[in-house]
């Protein structure tokens, strides 16, 4: 899976590990409730995808992921858990690419910085939310990705164009 898979949808992140410790569980539910109020966002025809990003990918293979997926009772075609064996590569992806850092530790467990990210359907960076800072609030996860959503609705026709410079302006140049 790379971020071109995923073009054109919008994508809620998050980093964890399958063997995390509490508070890990509320990581999952809050993917769980925004997942379940999508209707709130009114998404129309606008694909929405979750991802899970493990950072231990020597405990979290392709099947333990997806025996824990299964375990929570997600979708798989909505809700997708990730690694690869590429530590190099993860470091990269999570920390160069989230800003979302991450560091094992020597009895297995990680000290890490707990967020989600929100992408748009053109891969840029909409939204994080930062347990350290400030505990995710479903409510304000939903009222974001309706924004984005308000945004592609008014961005069809001839607006496109209008918003599409907007876009490329405000994202690209700095």
């Amino acid at each position: 899976m790379t971020n071109e898979d995923l073009r054109g949808q919008f994508v809620l992140y998050n980093f964890s590990y399958t063997r995390c410790p509490d508070p890990c569980s509320n990581f999952v539910h809050t993917m769980q409730e925004v997942q379940s109020r999508l209707g709130e966002a009114e998404l129309g025809d606008i694909p929405m995808t979750f991802v899970t990003i493990s950072f231990d990918p020597g405990f979290d293979t392709p099947e333990v992921l997806k025996a824990y997926s299964e375990s929570i009772g997600v979708d798989p075609n909505q809700w997708k858990f990730a690694t690869t064996q590429d530590t190099n590569l993860l470091k990269h992806i999570i920390g160069g690419g989230f800003e979302a850092y991450y560091d094992p530790r020597e009895d297995g467990s990680y000290l890490y910085d707990p967020k989600f990210v929100l992408v748009d359907g053109w891969g840029i960076i909409r939204g994080e939310y930062r347990y350290q800072t400030l505990t995710p609030d479903t409510d304000r996860i939903i009222r974001h990705i309706r924004v984005l959503a308000d945004e592609v609705h008014n961005s069809r026709g001839t607006a496109s164009l209008a918003y599409e410079a907007a876009h490329f302006f405000l994202c690209y140049t700095q």
